[in-house]
């Protein structure tokens, strides 16, 4: 007998995060060479500016991107730059970005409230239960200031991902670290806090984000260069993704194909029955992620 995956989570959560046509105005960007960056939108009184947020190596500051990517439309204020303006660093899935972050406390962490707060909890999403987030990438060309590339594609790409250990109500309950969280700044809906390591996969941590590009993590049909919302999934996903219960999904060789809702944040897949090739899809997935040992560095 052909023994189950083991630590497959129950529910996999297709989460769109980042930079969009309203909030952004743009793509985030994915550097020439294929390093991703998912900007996050913007929120004033977080006490957090775009111009903190800086990788470590390579060093990259997140306030010179938006100062200069074509089409942002973060606000500033007059005479200000816009990596001034504050931002709703969220998800929390990169450790050292944030100055605030201490690396022997840090957590991967995510919050989320009101309507997409009460889709997650009407759909159980809990302990182990894994979040995949997405957004809208476009490459860009070798220069400076930075412009994108026209002959580069629109798509929707895997960024980040956070499986979760627990969750709480920053109202009432707020660990220190995760004070510099925006949903503890401004206490609302509920925080999942990720694993330190991944169930499927030990070796690798239980959130972070996928540092480069690679086709395994684009959801956008490849054919479809200009119409990124045209998605091709794994076969296992067919009417089975919330929000999309009347989409219109098709059968494309080992795949489907659907238009991916433009309502919703977060769209839940439950795994139960389809464990084996879920497990084979998360390990091509996550080969692309870095081990625990290597992702503090990577961050």
């Amino acid at each position: 007998m052909t023994r189950s995956p083991t630590g497959i989570p129950e529910r996999i959560i297709l989460s769109r995060k980042g930079f969009d046509s309203k909030y952004g105005g743009c793509a985030s960007p994915i550097l020439f060479d294929g390093r991703m960056v998912s900007l996050p939108i913007w929120e004033r009184g977080s006490g957090v500016k775009y111009g903190d947020l800086q990788t470590a190596e390579p060093k990259l500051n997140f306030g010179c991107l938006v100062d200069q990517l074509p089409g942002c439309n973060v606000p500033a204020a007059p005479g200000a730059k816009r990596s001034e303006q504050q931002v709703h660093l969220d998800p929390d899935v990169r450790c050292g970005l944030h100055p605030r972050h201490s690396r022997a406390e840090w957590r991967a962490l995510f919050g989320q409230s009101k309507n997409a707060e009460r889709h997650l909890f009407n759909q159980g999403v809990g302990p182990d239960d894994l979040f995949l987030f997405f957004g809208w990438f476009h490459r860009i060309e070798e220069q400076l200031p930075p412009r994108f590339a026209g002959d580069a594609d629109d798509e929707h790409v895997i960024w980040g991902w956070l499986q979760v250990e627990k969750f709480f109500d920053p109202k009432t309950e707020q660990p220190q670290w995760a004070k510099h969280h925006p949903h503890c700044v401004h206490p609302r809906g509920t925080i999942y806090v990720g694993r330190r390591r991944l169930t499927f996969a030990p070796e690798k941590p239980g959130g972070g984000i996928f540092p480069v590009y690679h086709d395994d993590l684009r959801l956008t049909h490849p054919a479809r260069r200009r119409e990124r919302t045209f998605w091709r999934l794994p076969a296992f996903f067919a009417r089975r993704l919330t929000y999309h219960a009347n989409a219109e999904w098709a059968k494309d060789g080992a795949h489907v194909t659907v238009p991916s809702a433009k309502i919703g944040q977060e769209f839940v897949f439950n795994t139960k029955g389809h464990e084996r090739p879920v497990a084979e899809w998360l390990q091509k997935v996550f080969a692309h992620a870095p081990n625990a040992a290597k992702a503090a560095g990577a961050r």
